[in-house]
């Protein structure tokens, strides 16, 4: 698997997991703006950025710890 397959595939991932998340509490736990949330979780943002992504896989890390 190539470093974009694997980035595209943990970017799903992460999609995945916030469909079920108030957006509210993840946008305070994160320090990412709602609009910006709403737009990843609705599948609006194609190519989202590396620190935005950062910020939910970390907070993900620590709820699965």
């Amino acid at each position: 698997m190539t470093h974009k397959e694997q980035a595209k595939k943990e970017v799903e991932e992460l999609r995945d997991w916030i469909q079920d998340k108030d957006v509210n509490q993840l946008s305070f736990k994160t320090q990412q703006n709602m609009p910006r949330l709403r737009s990843f979780k609705n599948n609006e943002v194609s190519d989202p950025a590396y620190s935005f992504i950062r910020s939910l896989q970390l907070h993900r890390k620590q709820k699965d710890d």
